[in-house]
């Protein structure tokens, strides 16, 4: 009776034995399927390539190309037509600025002087020289035109008038009576310390390389005697 106590419990530890260990191991049909829906889900997911249906342009998206590495990726590529620059407005040629009458010459001018009494005083004299243009053809100056006194025989009286100011845009004489004005300034001979006389005449010269006849206009101012300078002459405007 004990031996077969002892067999019965051991036949009834074999069966539970038997039952726990179906329990415990796995189907193999179950082993494939859960391995391959977890490989499945670690597989990544492919991604759909874009385009863009924009004018003339085309998107590469990283990872769609067969060689491309899923890891790494790719820069995005865009192909994509140039903008056309709009066409050059080419400016057109500027207006020339009409040229500048040609240079005046003595011929073409008379000389008046009319006094300024009321700038005058103090040991000096101020006037001013009147060009006026006589001819039938504009003509420009710029500058200083030459000046001297003269006697009665036509002998230089003191010394040439010096330039004073500054000298401004060339100035037009229009045609038939086109004029412009030169101020002078004088100073009395006894300033100067020099002996005094009085001019008959004043001379100016306009044309260019001065050999001109010049022109002149009958006018008595106080100069020196000697060469002493006491003129100063301003330059030509309108």
């Amino acid at each position: 009776m004990r031996q077969a106590g002892i067999l019965g419990t051991a036949m009834v530890g074999v069966l539970l034995c038997a039952a726990l260990a179906g329990c415990a191991a796995p189907d193999a049909g179950s082993t494939e399927a859960v391995a391959t829906a977890r490989a499945t889900s670690a597989a990544p997911t492919p991604r759909a390539t874009p385009t863009s249906e924009a004018s003339g342009a085309s998107v590469a998206v990283p990872g769609s190309d067969s060689g491309a590495s899923s890891s790494g990726g790719t820069d995005v590529t865009l192909d994509v037509d140039q903008p056309v620059a709009p066409p050059s407005l080419e400016a057109g040629p500027s207006p020339e600025a009409d040229p500048a009458p040609a240079h005046c010459i003595d011929e073409q001018l008379t000389l008046a002087y009319q006094a300024r009494p009321q700038d005058s005083g103090a040991g000096s004299f101020f006037g001013d020289l009147v060009f006026t243009n006589t001819s039938a053809s504009d003509c420009s100056f710029r500058g200083w035109p030459g000046l001297i006194a003269q006697s009665a025989d036509g002998v230089q009286l003191g010394a040439t008038a010096r330039a004073s100011g500054t000298a401004s845009s060339p100035v037009v004489l229009h045609a038939n009576g086109g004029a412009a004005i030169s101020q002078l300034q004088g100073g009395n001979p006894g300033a100067y310390g020099c002996p005094a006389t009085t001019s008959t005449t004043l001379r100016a010269y306009i044309t260019s390389d001065g050999a001109g006849p010049g022109v002149a206009v009958a006018q008595s101012i106080p100069v020196c005697a000697d060469r002493t300078s006491t003129l100063r002459v301003g330059p030509l405007g309108g």
